[in-house]
């Protein structure tokens, strides 16, 4: 839909629709603001702030989301660039780390931020932190009482 102005949706059992860039923007609203506050926690996790950051790339099918681009802005500061064919980028690069060498690649000494902020946004899941993590029970737990 990207690149019509609108799509005929066939349905099962239903006449078909026909859907609008303007039915799509309205769709992927919550998604779109979801994905910038992601963005916004994921840089905060990492201890970092837009400033540390050199850019940042959109890639993989949603990339090309209306309004993304402008939503991670927002919430950032930092325009995201999205990359050429952006739905390949993962299919891309197992190709080219399963042809370097036969998966044995050189290593790269990078730093690496701590990991304490990134664990805690893990951790409130999708209940976004209403509700404390359940230990679960293993057959260890079942065994012993």
């Amino acid at each position: 839909m990207l690149s019509y102005p609108a799509v005929t949706v066939p349905l099962a059992d239903q006449p078909p629709v026909i859907a609008n860039r303007a039915m799509l923007d309205e769709a992927v609203r919550p998604v779109v603001r979801r994905v910038a506050d992601l963005t916004q926690q994921t840089i905060a996790a990492a201890e970092l702030s837009a400033r540390d950051l050199a850019g940042m790339y959109c890639a993989g099918g949603s990339a090309r989301l209306p309004r993304l681009g402008e939503a991670i802005a927002e919430h950032t500061g930092i325009t995201p660039a999205v990359v050429a064919e952006p739905q390949f980028v993962a299919a891309f690069g197992a190709a080219k780390a399963g042809s370097a060498g036969h998966g044995v690649g050189v290593a790269v000494d990078v730093p690496v931020p701590p990991v304490r902020r990134a664990i805690g946004i893990e951790r409130l899941g999708a209940d976004h932190g209403r509700t404390p993590p359940h230990p679960r029970r293993t057959t260890h737990d079942d065994e012993h009482g």
